[in-house]
């Protein structure tokens, strides 16, 4: 049993990987204890009762505190505008301020049209992140919803992933269309994303500036056109010499 719970606590790598220099500088993901959000900090412990008795605000709750204290967030890396068309409409703009990152959206049947396109704009941000783990692991992946102002207006959809078989750490958006048109601000370092292993392993972050052709190299190969990931974790399992890095 003893060498079990040593072999439980083996502390997990994650490596992250980009090729673009300002980003490796600049915008890091970073362990969501540094993340806590401004209004949080500005809490006192306490407040007055009723009608003497203190009572707790949240710098107290310990869900709350636990929650930053496990897994890192990713930082929104360029500023990013997106002007969303009004309810009934099916169209939108973005730019980043970097002039160079990409984003994409995915047809809504391919949800069944859950969220449909006249009421929600879906825009698939790409992250210049990628991120790998030689064990597989599940991520838990989910909005960090404390950190905007406003959460009513979007919705980043929750998953489990791993860092194994897939590294994209890609940005799925759905803004909420309103009676008019609205112009949506994401700034540089706006945590974007909050993923938490599965695990109670101590996690060591690891960053890695690469070329471009070395990044290709550790993408999920587009080999099938549908079920690629399921394939590729397959396939990878039963080659003798593990997967590719």
């Amino acid at each position: 049993m003893k060498l079990f719970n040593l072999f439980s606590r083996k502390t997990l790598v994650l490596n992250f990987y980009t090729d673009r220099k300002e980003v490796f500088d600049l915008a890091k993901p970073i362990k969501a204890s540094k993340a806590f959000p401004d209004w949080w900090k500005d809490l006192p412990k306490e407040m007055p009762g009723d009608p003497i008795t203190p009572m707790s605000t949240m710098k107290r709750c310990i869900g709350f505190t636990e929650l930053y204290n496990n897994g890192f967030i990713l930082p929104m890396w360029s500023d990013l505008n997106i002007d969303v068309g009004p309810i009934g409409t099916t169209g939108a703009r973005w730019c980043y301020a970097d002039m160079k990152s990409g984003a994409g959206n995915h047809p809504a049947e391919q949800r069944g049209n859950y969220l449909p396109d006249t009421q929600y704009q879906h825009l698939k941000l790409t992250s210049p992140w990628h991120a790998v783990c030689d064990e597989d692991v599940k991520w838990a992946y989910f909005q960090p919803t404390w950190n905007f102002n406003n959460p009513e207006t979007l919705v980043i959809p929750p998953a489990v992933i791993d860092f194994k078989y897939q590294t994209n750490l890609n940005v799925n958006l759905f803004l909420v269309r309103t009676d008019q048109a609205k112009m949506h601000n994401f700034l540089f370092g706006q945590p974007m994303a909050h993923i938490v292993p599965l695990t109670e392993r101590p996690v060591e972050y690891r960053f890695n500036l690469v070329t471009k052709e070395e990044l290709d190299g550790l993408r999920t190969p587009s080999l099938w056109f549908t079920n690629k990931y399921t394939n590729f974790k397959t396939a990878a399992g039963k080659c003798p010499f593990g997967t590719s890095k």
